[in-house]
């Protein structure tokens, strides 16, 4: 499902009665995105404009289906374990909130469905720029096939959420100075900063507008044509969020390299796996940035590929609060473009690890970093071009994983 939402506090002040939309209205925006856009709809849309309650269940009963509260207590697990969600936050609560005070419209690519929210203060220009966006949505979808995900992305995910919502980010521009007024604008962008997300919980939904949006321009070049989106629809999208990040490295077809997953069930007799997935680019900046690192940006940037696993020994409703390092165990696999880049993400992971995760330093060899506080461990390792940490409830464990994960 592809929405739209303001990750800004809104106004609370009573307004007046929603605006009306009528069909003729609905019809006019879809012929400017098509002018706009360079594409027709193969088929009709019909957009439904609905209350916000009404859109919430249908929308909740969507991202329910798709991202069960299992996985998503799984994913806050691993989240504060990493030292990117306070302890004492609700991800499902946070993620809820998003859609009951921010959420303006969505397009769920499996049903067809596009929903506008019109409520009280719904203006004219926000119901119009919000339609002309979940359209562009819908039209891509027609013409090249959508396949967006439910839940926190993957790396891979989070690029293709990145090239669909930059595109249709980009044409809202482009529909905004074409068709509304300066006084229409101004409406729509004043509006309070603030809100109470977790910051990794904002950061992850700002990257697929703010940086999709840069994407999509850089390949739209000065002359603003559609050409080369189309393109990268139909024969190559972007496979991480290291490609959104540089365009070019995406031009050049930079790929991230495989990071198999590590064959641990040996030495974790008796635990679950309950995640195993990529490791991204911007993955690392969010936990350099969130964790106390000093260079996110340039920390990550040497990145060219990586593996998270989270690990569980006894039931995940064992009446342990997140992070249990009593029986959590990450591992953490990252290989850098080059040895100097691994240093580089080596210094960002030993500041967040001594300022803001687990403690002070002791012990090890030289390519080897132990960590140990509030009853966990961590240990590190560096070796060519490749970085490997666990995070386990004791130092003995977390060696032993280490050294069977070669």
């Amino acid at each position: 499902m592809l929405a739209i939402a303001l990750v800004l506090e809104r106004e609370a002040d009573p307004q007046p009665a929603a605006a009306s939309f009528s069909e003729a209205d609905v019809a006019r925006v879809a012929k400017r995105v098509e002018r706009l856009r360079g594409l027709r709809f193969e088929r009709r849309v019909q957009p439904r404009f609905l209350d916000r309650d009404e859109a919430l269940e249908i929308a909740q009963r969507i991202t329910r289906a798709d991202y069960p509260e299992r996985e998503r207590r799984i994913d806050g697990e691993g989240l504060k374990l990493l030292g990117m969600l306070r302890p004492s936050t609700d991800l499902d609560a946070a993620i809820d909130s998003v859609d009951e005070e921010q959420l303006l419209g969505y397009y769920d690519d499996r049903s067809g469905r596009l929903v506008v929210i019109r409520e009280a203060g719904a203006t004219r220009p926000l119901l119009e720029i919000t339609l002309a966006h979940e359209l562009v949505h819908a039209l891509e979808d027609q013409r090249f096939g959508l396949d967006s995900a439910e839940g926190l992305p993957n790396d891979s995910a989070l690029a293709d959420a990145a090239l669909a919502e930059g595109s249709a980010t980009a044409l809202m521009v482009d529909y905004a100075d074409r068709y509304l007024s300066l006084r229409d604008v101004l409406g729509l962008v004043n509006l309070p900063e603030g809100g109470d997300l977790p910051p990794f919980l904002e950061k992850l939904l700002l990257f697929p507008y703010v940086e999709g949006e840069k994407f999509v321009t850089e390949f739209r070049g000065e002359g603003g044509g559609w050409e080369a989106i189309d393109a990268i629809y139909k024969l190559r999208r972007p496979r991480s969020a290291e490609q959104i990040l540089h365009p070019r490295r995406y031009a050049l077809d930079e790929r991230p390299e495989r990071v198999p997953p590590p064959a641990l069930s040996g030495v974790l007799g008796g635990w679950q796996r309950l995640r195993s997935t990529a490791l991204g680019e911007y993955d690392l900046r969010l936990l350099f940035d969130l964790g106390g690192g000093t260079r996110p940006a340039g920390g990550a940037e040497g990145w060219a590929g990586g593996r998270y696993e989270l690990w569980r020994r006894g039931p995940l409703d064992g009446g342990c609060a997140a992070p249990c390092v009593e029986r959590d165990l990450a591992f953490v696999r990252v290989r850098w473009d080059t040895a100097r880049d691994r240093a580089e993400g080596e210094r960002e992971l030993v500041r967040v690890w001594e300022q803001g995760l687990r403690g002070k330093r002791h012990g090890g060899r030289r390519d080897v970093g132990a960590w140990a506080s509030r009853g966990g461990a961590i240990v590190m390792r560096g070796r060519g071009r490749e970085t490997t940490a666990v995070l386990a409830p004791d130092a003995a464990l977390a060696a032993r994983v280490l050294a069977t994960a070669r």
